[in-house]
């Protein structure tokens, strides 16, 4: 700072204005326990002159409501796993914590939070740092919030909902509302070609890590050409369909013989849990070998002359497993298996219904698949979010593939694992209409929940017969003429019974053609199917027909407002990060922003309707942590 005429010195007047502290401000002549005490004095005027004009700022208003002690005491670990034996901490846990809610709340970066904390005197107070305090740089911020990211990010969502509701009590134990959102991942969307290219290089530098005895004799086996192109190989934007589609399976059988190769040298070297590095290799394999089973079928490679030692390209989208030898030595010799070349084999590209459903489609994030949504297609994340009218009460990442049904249950366990309780009802669409997600509503939330949600093809394809106009016996199923059914069946891919009809039975049916498809031959026979779960949830079927029903799915579009804050406005539509820990946690921290707001919002509200009585100035240089 500058020098200014007249230094300030330890008989600073106490009742000094603001007005009149010089522009210029050094203490740089007075000792050091007089020198704090003057900037502490300082900096107490500043900030008390700057709160009486930003007495309704949000983070001021944040700031004098919400404590964090809970998630310091959380955090407490970090100064051993920065500090080290015998060396301070160079800043304060609880100030980090509230650098980052600011982040947080604003979605900045982390050199944003930096320059924030550095200048703006409202995050300076905030963050507990006086005027003449250093503040922490983005590499401190970034450190801080990876350690917390490992320890979980959860004790600061559940430490601001905690808070908040005990303004608003009554709002989350009565009805709560749930849905997704596709969330696009840090990614570039690449061929299929480039895919498979890119996963093979991770698993060449892994394997030189790994492995550096077997590096060379493996590299020399590989068909470098069709893995990773000829050095005047023309894009793929240049050349036809035919030679793109060439390509793709020429490239996909180089990667499933060298799997091969890779695969059977491993075992010698001992398991991925021995070695980090190997663990990296055994990872990239089951990357490459997802990717062949999800988009390409026949993998039919020759056998090795070593029968014993043969290692099969992947056939399934489960892993193969290693031995758990000992720890990889680079001076071991090659296995025979690999040491002679993968040879034949034939590769044709899956159809549409063959592909598999959790499709890798980067080798950059190996947790981003792809979401389908109607006619919308998102590479990335699926997130499911539960809310009440004004709040959101749990967001969780999935891949992009996980259907929307199966995140409810886990949601609300998620909420009763926080909270200590469930809502009465939740309500949902049409992709959580099945009893079996009803039953695991009911299961997961301990009996607290009732699942709302309109059920998947109740009359929306056709006006033929269904289940439930159906009457079911001790001994079997009865039809709406009268024909009852003693065929009983385990159903093979559903949990619950098929009921058959046979044609003879059928024959001469007045309510043919109600209960009949069209296209049905007048032999075939008519199968219901029964769920396992339909019985018991009889009461949550009949509620949906009631007018509190109806009061439901009107409640349920406060999701979209939710969901719409959320994206538009707190940095939640596509990742900044990779892998679903991290994107985790950056929806976490946009749902503390939007809930932080919100909870502005309506507290500044209620104090102009008279309903609440309006906080005083803080007068404090800082606020109690």
């Amino acid at each position: 700072m500058g020098v200014m005429k007249q230094p300030i010195t330890p008989t600073l007047r106490p009742k000094m204005n603001v007005n009149e502290t010089p522009q210029f401000v050094t203490l740089s002549d007075v000792v050091e326990p007089v020198q704090e005490q003057g900037w502490e004095r300082y900096s107490a005027q500043v900030y008390e002159r700057m709160l009486r004009t930003a007495a309704d700022h949000l983070v001021v208003r944040v700031r004098q409501r919400f404590r964090l002690e809970s998630v310091v005491r959380a955090c407490g670990g970090f100064r051993q796993y920065t500090g080290g034996a015998g060396q301070p901490a160079t800043y304060p846990v609880v100030r980090l914590c509230w650098a980052l809610l600011l982040r947080g709340l604003y979605s900045w970066s982390y050199r944003k939070t930096e320059e924030a904390m550095r200048e703006n005197l409202v995050v300076r107070w905030c963050t507990h740092c006086a005027l003449q305090d250093e503040t922490p740089d983005h590499t401190t911020l970034c450190r801080f919030e990876q350690w917390v990211r490992k320890q979980g990010l959860e004790v600061m969502f559940v430490a601001v909902l905690e808070q908040i509701d005990e303004d608003f009590p009554d709002e989350a134990r009565v009805r709560q509302c749930g849905d997704t959102y596709g969330m696009q991942a840090n990614v570039a969307d690449v061929s299929l070609t480039t895919l498979l290219r890119r996963s093979c290089r991770q698993v060449l530098m892994a394997l030189e890590a790994a492995l550096p005895g077997a590096y060379a004799a493996c590299v020399e086996q590989a068909e470098w050409q069709a893995l990773f192109g000829a050095d005047e190989e023309r894009a793929e934007r240049q050349v036809g369909s035919e030679e793109r589609e060439r390509r793709k399976v020429a490239t996909a059988q180089a990667a499933a013989r060298w799997l091969a190769v890779i695969r059977a040298v491993m075992p010698a070297y001992g398991g991925g849990k021995e070695d980090a590095r190997l663990e990296k290799l055994v990872h990239w394999c089951r990357v490459v070998e997802k990717i062949l089973t999800d988009e390409f079928t026949d993998v039919l490679p020759a056998p090795s002359p070593v029968s014993s030692q043969a290692v099969s390209p992947p056939t399934s989208v489960q892993t193969t497993s290693v031995s758990q030898a000992e720890a990889p030595d680079a001076d071991l010799p090659l296995p025979a298996a690999a040491a002679a070349p993968a040879a034949g084999g034939a590769i044709r590209r899956c159809t549409a219904q063959e592909r598999g459903s959790y499709r890798i489609i980067s080798a950059t994030d190996t947790d981003a698949t792809v979401r389908k949504h109607g006619d919308t297609i998102t590479l990335g994340y699926n997130v499911a979010v539960l809310a009440t009218r004004n709040f959101v009460r749990g967001i969780r990442a999935y891949t992009g593939a996980t259907p929307d049904g199966s995140t409810i249950a886990p949601l609300l366990a998620q909420h009763q694992a926080h909270f200590g309780f469930c809502p009465e009802r939740c309500v949902y669409d049409r992709a959580a209409g099945t009893p079996k997600h009803m039953a695991d509503v009911r299961r997961m939330s301990a009996g607290q929940t009732q699942l709302v949600a309109r059920q998947i093809g109740s009359g929306q394809r056709h006006k033929r017969y269904t289940l439930v106009d159906f009457d079911l016996g001790p001994v079997g199923l009865t039809c709406p003429n009268g024909v009852l059914s003693t065929q009983i069946f385990r159903a093979d891919k559903e949990d619950g019974y098929i009921y058959r009809f046979h044609g003879q039975q059928c024959q001469g049916c007045p309510l043919w053609e109600q209960c009949r498809d069209p296209k049905s031959k007048p032999g075939s026979h008519r199968t219901v199917f029964q769920s396992d779960h339909a019985l018991l949830h009889s009461a949550e079927l009949a509620y949906l027909d009631t007018p509190a029903a109806q009061e439901d799915f009107a409640f349920r579009a406060n999701i979209e407002r939710h969901i719409a804050a959320l994206v538009l406005h707190n940095g939640a539509r596509r990742a900044k990060v990779c892998g679903l820990a991290k994107v985790n946690a950056q929806v976490t921290m946009a749902a503390i922003g939007y809930n932080l707001k919100r909870w502005h919002t309506l507290t500044l509200q209620q104090e102009r309707l008279g309903r609440k009585a309006k906080p005083p100035c803080p007068t404090s240089l800082y606020p109690p942590p």
